[in-house]
């Protein structure tokens, strides 16, 4: 499966770089993995990589994944935007 060797392959990025950056690595459209203090925080995947994700785990019986897995996996574009637009997120950011 590709998509778990480019996560093992993944380029590492801080997050003050990553908010610095945050358009240039959307761009690449590559993945990701974002670390807090060097500990990984956070995966970007290209969409595409994600819908593969999803289709895997959609055909996968849910004794295996359980029901709240998948939905775990998922945040909506508008949640995060609203996370980080928040002016309580943006100085949380600035105090790193």
């Amino acid at each position: 499966m590709d998509i778990a060797l480019n996560l093992l392959k993944a380029p590492h990025v801080g997050v003050r770089e990553f908010k610095e950056k945050v358009s240039s690595f959307l761009n690449k459209r590559k993945t990701l993995v974002v670390t807090d203090h060097g500990d990984p925080a956070s995966v970007l995947v290209p969409y595409k990589d994600m819908m593969e994700i999803l289709d895997i785990l959609e055909n996968t019986p849910k004794s295996v994944t359980g029901s709240s897995h998948l939905e775990a996996l998922l945040t909506s574009e508008s949640s995060l935007k609203k996370d980080w637009d928040s002016p309580k997120e943006d100085k949380a950011w600035q105090s790193l």
